[in-house]
């Protein structure tokens, strides 16, 4: 008989195990889980490889002992023969050993650790029936709860203290993910190089402000150049974007609170339209 779902786990985390398999079969996904499905009398080996190839899909559940599994390992090497997707449930706080990282380090896993189960299994199970149906994930016009932040203010002010600058530019549409990505320093932003986030030509600056206590802007130079000045909270900057083709462009800040500041563009319920230009922020 077909499945929908093998579930690979060690024994020592059948409860877990259970508990995502009765999740599962609850939304009608049909589940595939040991020792429940093999018949009495039967060879396991034979009954583990039967099952993984009339599987559609696997879902690993990663801790400690699975992670060490040799038994584990063999079963995802399979499904990997298969070609079938795997989808990690991460229960302990772990990295992959070397004999999961070689088949899984591209696998997109779900953290299910410090009391997030309950919300994981219901993110697991919306993404395997829509792996079984064939459908994409539901689209969605608004932005990612990460950066779903308020922008009381259009001017961007450097909260970095002795954490540096990061700037970062997310570029939803066109990017190229096979070049390489010069690295930033804190303080400090690579735009030299037509290499930056796999652009065609990308011309960017980020000018560096200090704001007196008159309210006087004071230039202090151009960060990515070596020739502007350290910086301190509160310091401001202006970012200049010029792209040879149109984007879709998101500008995020990441505060030392560890908050997200949503920059451009300003409604973060919309999706941003194609640009080919930025100037942020807009007014001078």
């Amino acid at each position: 008989m077909a499945h929908d779902v093998f579930i690979s786990h060690s024994s020592q985390d059948k409860t877990v195990a259970d508990t995502v398999c009765a999740k599962l079969e609850g939304r009608g996904i049909r589940c595939w889980i040991a020792p429940r499905d093999i018949l009495a009398g039967a060879n396991w080996g034979e009954s583990i490889i039967d099952a993984i190839a009339g599987s559609k899909s696997m879902i690993l559940i990663l801790s400690s002992t699975s992670n060490v599994s040799q038994q584990v390992t063999r079963e995802i090497e399979r499904a990997v023969n298969k070609g079938l997707v795997i989808i990690p449930l991460r229960i302990e706080d772990i990295s992959l050993s070397k004999s999961l990282e070689y088949f899984l380090s591209t696998a997109h896993w779900l953290d299910a650790f410090n009391s997030s189960l309950p919300t994981e299994l219901e993110n697991l199970a919306d993404r395997v029936e829509q792996l079984i149906s064939g459908a994409a994930p539901p689209e969605k016009k608004q932005l990612p709860a990460a950066i779903q932040t308020t922008t009381p203010s259009r001017r961007w002010v450097i909260g970095v203290g002795t954490l540096g600058l990061l700037v970062v530019l997310a570029l939803v549409f066109g990017v190229s993910r096979n070049k390489h990505v010069p690295e930033t320093t804190p303080g400090s932003i690579s735009t030299g190089s037509n290499l930056l986030l796999g652009l065609n030509s990308p011309r960017m600056a980020v000018e560096h402000f200090r704001v007196d206590p008159t309210g006087v802007p004071e230039r202090l130079g151009r960060l990515g150049t070596g020739n502007h000045q350290p910086i301190r909270m509160n310091d401001v900057v202006r970012l200049s974007l010029d792209m040879d083709q149109p984007q879709y462009v998101l500008l995020v800040a990441f505060n030392p609170d560890g908050s997200v500041q949503l920059c451009y563009p300003d409604d973060e319920t919309i999706a941003p339209a194609a640009i080919q230009q930025l100037e942020y922020p807009s007014e001078s």
